[in-house]
């Protein structure tokens, strides 16, 4: 693309284009925003933070589309379905909320962790947003069906606390950032844990 949004302390998110200088700047929350992301093929985005609430921007006019509000603690993480029909938001509350994009109806909400969910990703599987997976200070990495909200899969990590994750592009696989200062590598098929990667101290 040739955006990029970037969210700060200062309660403000910052849009930054190719070719210009400088970003356009729009406060957007109250407190931090922790999180940002892209609807896919559209310029509709998606910021969270310690005010609770989602936001959905036209971030080329700097307009509010729409707030999702259910979370009961700061939100860390929200992804975008694939086809951009719906957002998974992950929080401090404990919980995984998915949402319709275009209505802004809470459709689910996703219970099981016992600490506060760091990193959530809706898993490409034909073209559908049917399974979810997401990491939590708890020490697990789940894997929940997004439309009964059962959980399908829970992975134990080794001893330490989970901070974030990341799919690759094409949804094959799984990075999981860990309190050990280790990046663990996982298939997206969770047979087992794939690599360790350690490099910061």
């Amino acid at each position: 693309g040739q955006r990029m949004v970037t969210g700060g302390a200062d309660s403000t998110l910052l849009v930054w284009s190719v070719g210009q200088n400088r970003p356009n700047q729009f406060k957007a929350h109250e407190g931090w925003v922790r999180c940002v992301a892209f609807r896919p093929g559209t310029r509709l985005l998606a910021s969270a933070g310690d005010d609770r609430v989602i936001k959905i921007w036209d971030v080329d006019s700097a307009s509010l589309v729409r707030t999702l509000e259910g979370h009961s603690s700061h939100i860390n993480s929200v992804a975008f379905s694939k086809d951009g029909e719906r957002l998974v938001s992950a929080s401090a509350d404990r919980t995984v909320r998915v949402w319709d994009v275009a209505t802004g109806k809470l459709l689910t909400t996703l219970r099981g962790h016992g600490q506060q969910v760091t990193g959530v990703a809706f898993i490409p599987s034909e073209g559908s947003a049917r399974r979810v997976v997401s990491s939590s200070s708890d020490k697990t990495l789940r894997v929940w069906d997004a439309q009964t909200g059962l959980q399908m899969l829970s992975l134990p990590a080794p001893r330490e606390a989970l901070l974030g994750l990341a799919l690759s592009p094409d949804g094959g696989w799984l990075a999981v950032g860990c309190d050990d200062k280790k990046l663990r590598l996982w298939d997206a098929r969770f047979e087992g844990e794939q690599r360790n990667l350690l490099g910061h101290v």
